[in-house]
């Protein structure tokens, strides 16, 4: 186990020793598709690293739509910061988009471990950092008053993550569910299969099911001005 936790950038450089203290108190749980992992209010126990799979982090409003706040990846954490709150309660919820196994810290454990250790709580106070700046982006995002806007951020950022150029032929495959995506972009999914249709139709985007095909990149890029 230790050796896996060093693989992820929130305990990369900490010592084989402190890697091998972590490992002790990690524990594997696997949640399936679907799975709720975190509910929002409920308790903070811990948190979690993905090793495999992803999950997505949400709220629901009052009326009970649900706002995608962030997928997490493999190799990233999630909720690190509950574990300081004052009431120690979950802010959002948490669930499996996809079959994932995931390594859990239990709260007390881990902060018993952190009281000993500068440089872990130097990584967790980074991976917060980290945290704030996707937090920050993203509401960035949002700021944009069109779907077409949004939608296009969004593509942006996922051809940034495959490093390729957001350029003319270049194909960028969705990385979640359309459903998923809707929420996330704060539309409802018929809003954003109407804008992937008007995308297509103005010739600026050629969309084969999941597969966004980019055929001019100055007009997308231009709806973000």
């Amino acid at each position: 186990m230790g050796k896996t936790l060093g693989g992820f950038a929130m305990f990369s450089g900490l010592r084989q020793a402190e890697l091998a203290g972590l490992a002790e108190i990690a524990v594997r749980r696997n949640f399936v598709k679907g799975e709720s992992i975190l509910v929002e209010g409920d308790r903070a126990l811990g948190f979690y690293l993905v090793e495999r799979g992803r999950v997505k982090i949400y709220k629901l409003s009052p009326d009970g739509k649900e706002h995608i706040l962030h997928i997490i990846e493999p190799g990233f954490n999630f909720a690190e910061a509950c574990i300081f709150f004052e009431h120690d309660t979950c802010p959002a919820s948490a669930e499996a988009i996809e079959n994932s196994s995931l390594i859990f810290f239990p709260k007390d454990r881990f902060l018993s471990a952190l009281e000993k250790s500068a440089s872990l709580a130097m990584r967790m106070l980074g991976s917060m950092a980290d945290w704030v700046r996707l937090m920050a982006e993203q509401i960035a995002g949002l700021s944009l008053s069109t779907v077409e806007g949004r939608l296009v951020s969004y593509l942006v950022v996922l051809a940034r993550k495959g490093e390729v150029p957001f350029a003319d032929g270049v194909t960028i495959t969705l990385d979640v569910e359309k459903g998923v995506l809707a929420a996330r972009l704060g539309t409802i999914p018929e809003t954003l299969s109407r804008t992937l249709k008007k995308l297509q139709e103005k010739g600026v985007l050629r969309v084969d099911r999941s597969n966004l095909t980019v055929l001019d990149s100055e007009g997308l890029l231009e709806m973000l001005r």
